[in-house]
């Protein structure tokens, strides 16, 4: 069993900004204690802050151990940057979109148009579409 896809954040100005990152401090501690009193394994190498704003950000750690600063981050499927810029996101969706027309092509050449429309209906839009409200 694991716990996968959990997230801590804070919100903070200069007047709040110790308060809140001791705040997160305190609660990857309470989570991460959490799982051990239950038994549930946590991937450090798996576990990573992402920063969103000005860079003059802390380093959090566990039992000494730093946990790893990173600029995106996929979640559930979407790629979320440090700037909150979705241009990297789309053109990845874009890409595999397109990887998966090319590969329809490819594996069915020369069948019926109607064919191509519904492998691209099934295959192609559900990529397109997927976190597209974001």
């Amino acid at each position: 069993m694991y716990a996968d896809d959990i997230k801590v954040y804070g919100i903070y100005n200069q007047n709040t900004k110790v308060l809140v990152h001791q705040a997160l401090a305190q609660s990857i501690t309470n989570m991460m204690d959490w799982a051990k009193t239950w038994d549930i394994p946590v991937s450090l190498d798996k576990t990573v802050v992402l920063h969103i704003g000005k860079p003059d950000n802390p380093e959090y750690y566990y039992n000494g151990t730093a946990l790893k600063v990173v600029k995106e981050v996929r979640d559930l499927g979407i790629l979320i940057n440090d700037d909150l810029d979705a241009k990297l996101h789309i053109n990845r969706t874009v890409q595999k979109a397109f990887a998966t027309v090319f590969m329809i092509f490819r594996n069915f050449e020369g069948t019926d148009p109607i064919i191509y429309l519904k492998l691209y209906k099934a295959y192609v839009i559900p990529v397109l579409e997927y976190g597209s409200q974001i």
